[in-house]
């Protein structure tokens, strides 16, 4: 029998990146505690990054428009 796919909320994919970057016996066991493959962690990961750097963007370029 086959495993059922889990849908997880932004909210559990940030918090699950977060742990698993503080997890003291590495992101592979992590993420085989959790039962989600590594991949997936850095994908999610990188996503995570990249909506930071996005955010930081969208700040700078607020407080350039502030003063100017």
């Amino acid at each position: 029998m086959g495993k059922i796919k889990h849908s997880y909320s932004p909210e559990e994919k940030v918090r699950i990146v977060l742990e698993g970057l503080s997890y003291p016996d590495g992101i592979a066991k992590y993420c085989r505690s959790k039962g989600i493959r590594d991949t997936l962690f850095y994908k999610w990961k990188n996503q995570l990054e990249k909506g930071a750097k996005g955010i930081k963007r969208i700040k700078d370029c607020m407080a350039h428009n502030e003063i100017g």
